[in-house]
């Protein structure tokens, strides 16, 4: 996939140039590496983890990299899920 400007949210973060995961496999990851940050939501008054400022998982290396072992995993397999994106960042950063 490359960029959806048709996108209503488009665009989300500032330097996007994949789309292939509008809605992030990690949420709510808690790594603010990421530049992802825990937030005071105005709804609830309760902490949120915010992924305004991650870019990371819109670039298309990443995606590349990642989306093989995505596919082969069970989207309720979170410890796997963690496991991934644990092993692309000490590979990648």
């Amino acid at each position: 996939m490359t960029l959806d400007s048709t996108c209503d949210y488009y665009p989300c973060h500032s330097s996007i140039t994949d789309c292939t995961f509008c809605f992030c496999p990690f949420y709510p990851c808690g790594d603010e590496s990421t530049g992802g940050r825990f937030v005071v939501s105005e709804k609830t008054g309760k902490d949120v983890w915010s992924c305004k400022r991650c870019e990371w998982i819109h670039e298309k290396e990443v995606v590349d990299t990642i989306l093989p072992g995505l596919e082969k995993t069970s989207k309720d397999d979170r410890k796997n899920l963690l496991e991934i994106r644990l092993n692309y960042l000490k590979l990648n950063r």
